[in-house]
């Protein structure tokens, strides 16, 4: 969920800009001072963190808040909010579009292609284009991404937060490749994985379970791109996004490295990639 806020300072009418990106997990905030440029930004992932980010900006006069989405914090009620109209789920996907370019141009200067496919990668992962043809959106999503990481970590006693669990994938992918049936097949074929955790055994350790689930997220994410790519026809640039992809360099790491497989170009945003949302909200009166 999405909010957006048109702030007003109280103290000289000062305007404050906010796009806050009410996620699955996480809460993200960005604002600006129009006069002075550049953002400021924040991830809240407790009440207690939340709450802070709020009185910070109750001390700069927010009173009022256009929202776009389905739901809100309670916490969020100390503003007016403003409900924005449309598909909630349609409008998020276009936002985050919007916040990446901004995010492009401002943290990843090399990159100049107008038309990529956009992959945000939270708690689940979601596909979008921006090709010749405008914005498409695809409506099925993939259900891997940070919530199966953190989930499925716990579950395997791998970590008790993705930060643990992002530690320990140094390990090995415990996945069966067509190479380990079909010995003259290409092992480094992306094509040709059987199935995620093939080899995982009650010994398998905490290490390579851990690589198993990034790789796993990241090997399906990159052939879901490239099983739109044989029947509709994408862009070669593949811009990842989400929180999940900007704390992992492990994530990114088998992105990177299946995209290329696959003839894509990856594109990351760094720390910044999991503000795409707050960004483009906050600028969603400038459209």
């Amino acid at each position: 969920m999405l909010i957006l806020f048109n702030i007003f300072n109280n103290k000289g009418g000062v305007m404050i800009r906010v796009g806050i990106d009410c996620g699955t997990t996480l809460i993200k905030f960005v604002w600006r001072d129009d006069r002075q440029g550049g953002y400021n930004f924040a991830t809240s992932g407790s009440d207690r963190e939340l709450k802070a980010v709020i009185k910070k900006l109750q001390g700069l006069g927010v009173t009022q808040a256009n929202s776009l989405g389905i739901g809100s914090h309670p916490c969020l009620d100390a503003f007016e909010l403003i409900r924005m109209r449309g598909n909630p789920i349609a409008l998020e996907l276009y936002v985050q579009a919007l916040g990446a370019k901004r995010l492009l141009t401002l943290y990843n200067k090399k990159f100049s292609a107008s038309e990529f496919v956009l992959v945000s990668i939270g708690t689940g992962t979601s596909y979008v284009v921006l090709g010749a043809n405008g914005f498409q959106n695809y409506p099925f999503g993939r259900p891997l991404g940070g919530g199966f990481i953190i989930g499925l970590g716990m579950a395997l006693g791998i970590g008790a937060t993705f930060t643990e669990i992002e530690k320990r994938a140094v390990g090995k992918p415990l996945d069966i490749l067509i190479h380990d049936l079909v010995s003259e097949v290409d092992p480094s074929d992306p094509n040709f994985i059987v199935t995620n955790f093939g080899k995982a055994k009650k010994s398998s350790t905490r290490e390579d379970l851990a690589a198993t689930l990034f790789h796993c997220v990241a090997s399906n994410v990159v052939q879901d791109v490239a099983m739109i790519q044989h029947f509709v026809g994408v862009p070669r640039h593949i811009v990842y996004i989400g929180t999940t992809v900007a704390l992992s360099p492990t994530l990114q790491k088998y992105l990177k490295y299946y995209s290329i497989k696959l003839g894509f170009a990856p594109v990351f945003i760094g720390k910044y990639g999991g503000y795409a949302g707050a960004v483009g909200v906050l600028h969603m009166n400038d459209i």
